[in-house]
């Protein structure tokens, strides 16, 4: 399960992460799942959230998985080792985000940014303000071989600032993954990433196909 290395400090790879019989019921239940989407169905958004389409595994579902992509994320969570090569030990996590990209050869792939969790507040004078919270790890599981590579930058934002400008200015260090079936990219949660253009994209057929997951610690989310 843990062949692959570290790319850099806060990032590491992971081939082959599941068994062929685990890795084809994730492949079922997402594919299931994008036909759903793709029929209309749209999830109901959270109160006060800026974002939508994400689900949502509480810490104490990891011993009893509803599913095969949840069985996943209890797989994921049972390996200390797996954390630790990216510098995490010790954390508590309230839960875990999961959600799906599935990115058609015209479509454009995502953008550079920072995960994050974004919801609006109302004090008791009526002032509106927003609340960016970021994951403590975030992590890739791609289903397919097509679509372009993911980048991390050795980058963070500064949140503590109205610009949210990010410290370094330039990055010493950067992490290119390419797609590849069962395989696992996993990153501090606060990373500046984003997915490049395919490199052949005249030869390109099919979709870029993966799981995305962010796990959030118990407190952050319980401020």
């Amino acid at each position: 399960m843990l062949g692959g290395g570290i790319l850099a400090s806060g990032a590491a790879v992971v081939n082959d992460l599941l068994s062929d019989q685990l890795f084809q019921l994730v492949e079922e239940d997402v594919f299931r799942l994008i036909d759903i989407f793709d029929a209309g169905y749209e999830l109901p958004s959270r109160e006060n959230s800026l974002s939508s389409g994400t689900f949502w595994m509480p810490a104490e579902r990891t011993d009893e998985p509803r599913c095969a992509i949840e069985c996943v994320i209890s797989k994921l969570h049972s390996s200390s080792e797996l954390f630790q090569r990216i510098g995490v030990k010790g954390l508590h996590f309230a839960g875990v985000e999961w959600w799906f990209q599935d990115v058609s050869d015209g479509e454009q792939p995502k953008t550079f940014h920072t995960d994050c969790d974004l919801q609006t507040e109302v004090d008791r004078d009526g002032v509106l303000t927003r609340k960016r919270r970021n994951p403590s790890i975030g992590s890739v599981l791609y289903l397919s071989r097509e679509g372009g590579a993911t980048v991390a930058f050795g980058q963070r934002r500064n949140i503590s600032i109205s610009s949210a400008t990010l410290c370094p200015r330039l990055p010493q260090e950067l992490v290119v993954v390419h797609p590849r079936q069962n395989r696992l990219f996993l990153f501090d949660g606060d990373i500046f990433h984003a997915v490049m253009h395919p490199q052949n994209p005249a030869n390109t057929r099919g979709q870029r196909v993966c799981l995305r997951t962010t796990d959030a610690p118990l407190l952050s989310l319980s401020t």
